[in-house]
């Protein structure tokens, strides 16, 4: 059988198996889907162990992905300096994001305690800091989730907007719109209640961690019984190539352009030789 991992809500699929943090992607039996098998690294159920309830707000997170192309960060930034608010801010900036020099010339330092993160090699640390988050509602959303950090979301693209909703459905998040609108209104109103309601924000916390535990990938995998890994091999090379440029990966993609030939080889090539990197491919019965 074929599984397929939709953590964005893109379905239904009738004909595949799917995985999904979403209860409502796929149509018939044998499907795993809900926030219990959502897939979340290991790091975050180990830290989860220590994550406590958010009580009062006085560090934000600003995170919106790898790229930013609306460059939302620093339309948060701004909002956050005209608000004068008395609060530390983490900003994330993704390796693909373009906009360093718009940060530098806004007028926001003196308003804010800003401290600039360039491209972490993940959010655990700075999401377990954290007591609220400002982002969209990508895969991040269950990471938050499972140490119990609530968040304020603004979706970047329509694949987004499933996330979001079931976010603010189940208590864990409030929608503040989209990238073409403006959030800016709905972010004071948000900030104000939590700052002078830590009430608002221990309950959207409480929410936050009871909906994703970070065991989907030891559930899932419990479900894959005959699923068994193997090396990958150059030989393999035709068979990846049309999964990298599938449509949806490329949409997913920090890169939007079909991959060459010549080029996924070089790259699976100097993969395949790199000691520090191992590439497994899944199969169910040799499949």
């Amino acid at each position: 059988s074929v599984w397929r991992i939709d953590d964005l809500g893109e379905g239904p699929y009738s004909t595949e198996r799917i995985v999904s943090p979403l209860p409502f992607t796929g149509h018939g039996e044998g499907h795993l889907l809900g926030p219990r098998f959502a897939f979340v690294d290991q790091a975050y159920l180990e830290r989860r162990k220590e994550a406590e309830l958010r009580t009062s707000l006085h560090r934000v997170l600003v995170s919106f992905g790898g790229s930013d192309p609306s460059n939302l960060t620093g339309i948060i930034l701004a909002a956050l300096a005209r608000a004068e608010v008395k609060i530390k801010v983490d900003v994330v900036l993704g390796p693909g994001y373009q906009h360093h020099a718009s940060l530098r010339e806004m007028k926001y330092k003196r308003a804010l305690d800003v401290t600039f993160h360039e491209a972490p090699p993940n959010l655990v640390d700075l999401i377990a800091a954290a007591d609220l988050a400002i982002g969209s509602p990508g895969h991040t959303s269950w990471e938050r989730c499972s140490l119990g950090l609530p968040a304020l979301l603004i979706t970047q693209a329509k694949n987004q907007e499933k996330v979001g909703q079931f976010m603010q459905l189940n208590g864990a998040a409030e929608l503040l719109g989209t990238s073409a609108g403006n959030t800016e209104p709905l972010l004071n109103h948000h900030l104000g209640a939590l700052l002078h309601d830590p009430s608002l924000l221990h309950k959207m916390s409480h929410s936050a961690y009871h909906l994703v535990d970070a065991q989907g990938p030891a559930r899932v995998a419990d479900c894959m019984l005959g699923l068994t890994l193997r090396p990958t091999e150059i030989g393999d090379a035709k068979m990846i190539f049309g999964w990298i440029n599938d449509p949806t990966t490329r949409k997913q993609s920090m890169q939007h352009r079909p991959v060459e030939f010549g080029s996924h080889i070089e790259w699976l090539s100097n993969a395949l030789q790199d000691k520090a990197r191992r590439l497994l491919i899944a199969e169910v019965d040799g499949q």
